[in-house]
């Protein structure tokens, strides 16, 4: 979808209206709560199972759905392994991601090559470039996918650092076609680094909390936008060049920061 979704949307959005667009993610979205509501209320296993020595059944259909938020954050809390991996993730959402939302606006004062740079000429140049960076998230899923076991802690590393470089050379460049492959770049940095995260949080966490391990990790969709709260405020007084480049800049420090002071994380299987 990352590879065909926004150059979609830039079609409809240069041929047609803002509007059609909307409607169009509204009609998706509308088909996903559908499809959803069709799955169990409960979960399986709290069905399968038998009673336990008190006569309850085994499960967590028992207990509140905030005791199992409360029960799955001090979890994460007491694992150092899970908090490391959790927290490395994090800094990066927050500092590299904030560029997706603000992309629009980069394009339009940044990159367009039109002289006179409407709306419709930046929405199809902003599609070819997330296209591209679909295409980079979609090679790096296959390279993952068809990776030995192993190494994950450094794989993880070099993801965010790979990341943090391409969204710094991204903010440098103000030339439309030299950003292009930059993107094949950043989109590998976000893809591996999703993917591979994901894959040492299912290994390393206990059966019992790995659901609710995984709904901590989803959060960072939400820091998203503080992310971007900041750099935008930031690109007020600084440029939205600068804000989002000095951010990368960190975040590549960072990053060889994890790697010298966090042997933990470089020993990840």
């Amino acid at each position: 979808m990352q590879l065909v979704g926004p150059g979609i949307g830039g079609l409809l959005l240069g041929v047609l209206s803002p509007a059609a667009v909307f409607w169009t993610i509204g009609t998706v979205y509308l088909l996903a709560v559908t499809f959803t509501a069709r799955l169990p209320r409960k979960p399986i296993y709290a069905y399968m199972r038998g009673p336990d020595s008190h006569g309850r059944r085994e499960g967590h259909a028992g207990i509140g759905m905030f005791r199992e938020i409360g029960d799955g954050m001090k979890y994460v809390w007491r694992d150092p392994t899970i908090r490391m991996l959790i927290g490395v993730n994090f800094l990066i959402v927050i500092v590299a991601s904030p560029y997706t939302q603000l992309l629009p606006g980069f394009v339009r004062t940044v990159l367009c090559v039109a002289p006179d740079c409407s709306s419709k000429q930046s929405a199809y140049e902003q599609g070819w470039l997330q296209s591209v960076q679909g295409i980079g998230a979609f090679a790096a899923a296959l390279v993952i996918a068809s990776s030995v076991t192993g190494g994950r802690g450094k794989m993880m590393i070099f993801w965010g650092f790979l990341l943090g470089a391409s969204v710094l050379v991204f903010a440098i460049s103000r030339n439309f076609w030299l950003t292009l492959p930059i993107m094949l770049l950043i989109g590998a940095g976000q893809s591996g680094r999703m993917a591979t995260g994901q894959v040492l949080i299912q290994t390393y966490s206990a059966d019992e909390y790995r659901g609710r391990v995984s709904a901590v990790w989803q959060m960072q969709f939400s820091l998203v936008q503080l992310g971007t709260f900041f750099v935008g405020a930031l690109a007020e007084f600084v440029g939205i060049q600068i804000a989002i480049g000095g951010l990368a800049f960190l975040l590549t420090i960072a990053m060889v920061v994890v790697a010298v002071l966090l042997p933990r994380m470089r020993q990840l299987e």
